[in-house]
């Protein structure tokens, strides 16, 4: 059996020792399902792998050992990563005679979870330099999107003496931001921002059905997109769309078949090498929105 439509995958998972490489790029490969979720304001990304036909010394060392995890997948003429991260519990299961894994992660990890700030800023500090190390205690590069230049200067010294995430979530309340671990990065969004990328999709270019309108902007599927970020542009062009909020008759929505450019705050990437899924789902925002709702 060959992979449909040209895809390709290639899936890493080790610990500090030893790596175990899957290549879905030579013929007859290994099968693979997947479903990664990332969103905007979800503070983390989370990926359900499974892997078919593993033999069992391979499958008893990822249920012991291994703890790390990256997926790259697409097509032959376009693939990149879609998540890598850490594997936080596996189960191994039977499907007739085909005895499979399947890994559940999380794109952060113990550092995630266990940093620690104990320092004391002095006064005449800009906020957002204190931002940045804190977020850099987590162990990851930290990028920033949006504009921070408002961020105030202390005018008097900042004890902190707390866990790293206990921190960023106040301060996120308070400077309206919000921030997401994926890819291997913390990355800091100021509300309202986006990033310049843009992407388009129609059903000349692998969208998927019809277009669902929401409240405040659109959920599209389109064939696999390895390339879009969270806050990435996307221009959906499309004859249909279908309404899915409370009252269509109380909101006015200028666009009811959803054609128009949204900042993408969601999307969750499916496929199954054999099967008929290898998509991404995506949710926008409409323009005029500054934060998720």
């Amino acid at each position: 059996m060959s992979p449909i439509l040209d895809r390709v995958y290639h899936l890493s998972v080790g610990d500090n020792s030893e790596t175990l490489e899957l290549d879905g790029f030579v013929g007859d490969p290994a099968r693979v399902q997947f479903r990664i979720d990332r969103g905007y304001g979800s503070y983390d990304s989370h990926a359900l792998i499974t892997v078919f036909g593993l033999g069992r010394q391979s499958r008893q060392k990822i249920y012991e050992r291994y703890d790390r995890v990256r997926f790259t997948a697409g097509y032959r003429d376009s693939w990149g990563q879609l998540f890598s991260g850490t594997i936080y519990n596996v189960s191994i299961g039977r499907d007739g005679p085909e005895t499979f894994v399947t890994l559940f992660c999380r794109a952060s990890g113990v550092n995630w979870d266990n940093a620690q700030v104990v320092k004391t800023f002095g006064a005449g500090t800009n906020m957002l330099e204190v931002v940045t190390e804190v977020a850099e205690s987590f162990g990851l590069p930290v990028e920033f999107v949006g504009d921070f230049s408002d961020l105030p200067t202390l005018a008097s010294s900042m004890p902190v003496q707390q866990s790293a995430n206990t921190f960023l979530a106040t301060e996120a309340k308070n400077f309206g931001f919000t921030w997401t671990i994926d890819g291997g990065r913390l990355t800091i969004f100021r509300d309202g921002a986006k990033r310049e990328t843009m992407h388009s999709t129609s059903a000349l270019t692998g969208m998927v059905g019809t277009p669902i309108i929401t409240q405040w902007g659109i959920e599209v599927t389109t064939r696999l997109m390895n390339q879009v970020q969270i806050l990435d542009q996307i221009e959906v062009r499309n004859e249909t769309g279908q309404l899915n909020f409370a009252n269509p008759n109380a909101i006015h929505r200028a666009d009811t078949i959803g054609a128009g450019i949204y900042r993408i705050s969601g999307l969750t990437h499916d496929g199954d090498l054999y099967g008929d899924n290898w998509s991404t789902t995506l949710q926008g925002l409409n323009p005029r929105t500054t934060t998720t709702r």
